[in-house]
């Protein structure tokens, strides 16, 4: 669950340090005072995109950092072992510093990139926003949403039929490539022939490639070589102070010395070894001279060789390697566009045998989402009633298509009728806000009974409802909250007075800056929160009274359960 929220000069927030409870945490506070940008700040630490504007006037960063302890760490060994993030204790720290030209991300001190945050927290929290009412709208949602409650069958068939949709979206695009125009197709072979018979002529190799830069390298700095060595053998044997005949006359006058001095004999002979030395080195460097003549006929050849090479570089724009893995592929392109009827011909056949193969599977899949989406539909029913759709009738309907795709040959639909004797239609038609938050929900109740995900998050799911739905909705989340830590941003006296914990969301203003906070109220400042709601700006002894019979019938509804 999550622990601990801590933000550090982001929007309105100077430093906001507060910690989380299990259970249902309420966040409520005045319009504008800040709830979403706290929720918004979460978000930045898990990964979601965000500029530099965050960032509070007249700071160099944005910090946030959110906590968490998971008990059951197995799940997440397979997103962090790669990075060795230590988990081992079930504490997880994720960390986001905002500069204004980059973002730091780290989990337990590890740095890490954004997406591998936001991998780590989809298994950990769930986040749900108006924005989601929107796309539970959408159909392809709806299929994901169905597909979520599959089993191992139905998700070894989607697999399955992945498979066979790329390899045949493959095969097609194969036949596609061909074309039907001959005129086309003869002009691109005549160039692949001319390309082809071009790198196969130049005899490439990567050996011969380095061997040529090594030579040219050598041969244009040749007669500075030349120069160099002529004037090492200058020094060493020209002129009347050359380096040998000044040691051979240093030898002589030592020789005399050692016939008097023992002592000096191992110096007299370091001094004929090195003698020796610079005579075998000045017949090395005549050799050296004698074997590198400078060899224009050569110097030519090899400047045109790598000529050749760097002119295939730049137009096959590659290396050696891959002028010749590109060679291959013109290859392969030549023999298919040269038997281009018999490959068209192999094609479809193959591609017979994929729909054939399709069909079967997408028949497996379509079977077995009526089969999940009845069972789904009527956990959602059950579950809606309890939020006071009385008389609402709810179906999914998993209807075959005239395409495959990855998903199979299925659209899914959500059809809901909120009145006796109406006829079920589509949901995006006829729900309104308020109630497509209810059927969000529902669904959200649903998948909770299944879900691995700890901690649910809440953003202002209430908009729309009030009176019995709104008691409805704050006991439906008590309820989810009994297996699940929620935290939930409300503006509905019904679904505050449920809190385990309730934190107040408040502007102040200090040293002339405007300052976003948050604080945990007491049972005192709870009451006073209730009667806001319920009396607007005049709180008067009755409203007081009502607030605390509100929050004692919660607590009277939570003592029940």
């Amino acid at each position: 669950m999550l622990t601990n929220i801590h933000i550090e000069n982001y929007a309105l927030i100077d430093c906001l340090d507060i910690d989380i409870n299990e259970g249902l945490n309420i966040i409520t506070g005045e319009t504008g005072a800040g709830k979403s940008v706290i929720l918004g700040a979460v978000n930045t630490a898990l990964g979601a995109k965000v500029n530099s504007d965050v960032i509070r006037a007249g700071k160099e960063y944005s910090f946030i950092s959110v906590s968490f302890h998971i008990d059951d760490i197995a799940k997440l060994q397979a997103v962090t072992e790669p990075d060795s993030i230590d988990l081992s204790d079930g504490d997880i720290i994720i960390w986001r510093k905002i500069l204004p030209n980059r973002s730091v991300f780290k989990i337990n001190g590890v740095t890490v990139s954004a997406s591998q945050v936001r991998s780590l927290s989809s298994m950990i929290i769930d986040i749900h926003s108006q924005r989601d009412n929107l796309l539970l709208l959408k159909s392809e949602n709806q299929l994901k949403l169905v597909d979520s409650f599959g089993d191992e069958e139905l998700n070894n068939l989607l697999e399955r039929q992945k498979k066979l949709f790329e390899e045949y979206t493959e095969c097609n695009s194969k036949i596609e490539s061909i074309g039907d125009d001959a005129g086309l197709r003869e002009r691109e072979i005549s160039l692949l022939e001319y390309e082809i018979k071009e790198i196969d002529e130049a005899s490439l190799s990567a050996e011969e490639d380095t061997e040529l830069e090594e030579k040219f390298s050598k041969l244009s700095y040749l007669e500075k070589i030349r120069r160099g060595v002529a004037e090492s053998l200058q020094f060493l044997e020209s002129g009347d102070y050359n380096s040998i005949d000044l040691l051979g006359k240093a030898i002589k006058s030592l020789g005399d010395a050692v016939n008097h001095d023992r002592e000096l004999v191992q110096i007299y002979d370091s001094l004929r070894d090195a003698e020796n030395i610079l005579s075998d080195v000045g017949g090395e460097l005549y050799s050296y001279i004698g074997n590198n003549e400078i060899d224009e006929e050569e110097f030519s050849r090899i400047s045109d060789r790598i000529d050749l090479y760097n002119s295939l570089k730049r137009k096959y724009n590659g290396n050696v390697k891959d002028i010749l893995a590109v060679l291959e592929d013109k290859k392969e392109r030549l023999d298919t566009l040269l038997n281009s009827d018999e490959y068209i011909t192999k094609l479809k056949k193959r591609i017979d045998g994929l729909i054939s193969e399709m069909n079967h599977v997408c028949q497996l899949i379509h079977d077995r989402r009526i089969e999940i989406a009845e069972n789904v539909q009527t956990s959602i029913m059950s579950e809606m009633r309890d939020l006071n759709f009385n008389n609402v009738k709810f179906l999914i309907e998993v209807k075959k298509n005239n395409s495959f795709s990855y998903n199979g040959f299925d659209d899914v639909e959500f059809l809901i009728s909120l009145n006796s004797g109406e006829d079920v239609k589509p949901l995006k038609n006829i729900a309104s806000g308020g109630e497509i938050s209810r059927i969000m929900l529902a669904i959200k109740s649903v998948i909770a009974e299944r879900d691995i995900t700890e901690t649910m998050v809440f953003d202002e799911i209430d908009t729309g409802i009030s009176s019995r739905t709104a008691q409805c909705v704050a006991e439906k989340m008590h309820n989810i909250s009994k297996s699940h830590q929620i935290i939930c941003i409300t503006h509905l006296p019904q679904i505050a007075a449920m809190a385990d914990t309730h934190f107040y969301v408040y502007k102040e203003v200090s040293d002339k800056k405007t300052i976003t906070d948050m604080k945990k109220l007491d049972e005192e400042a709870r009451i006073n929160e209730l009667a806001r709601f319920l009396g607007g700006s005049k709180i008067t002894e009755n409203v007081k009274e009502n607030a605390k019979e509100m929050k004692q019938l919660a607590d009277d509804y939570k003592n029940r359960q």
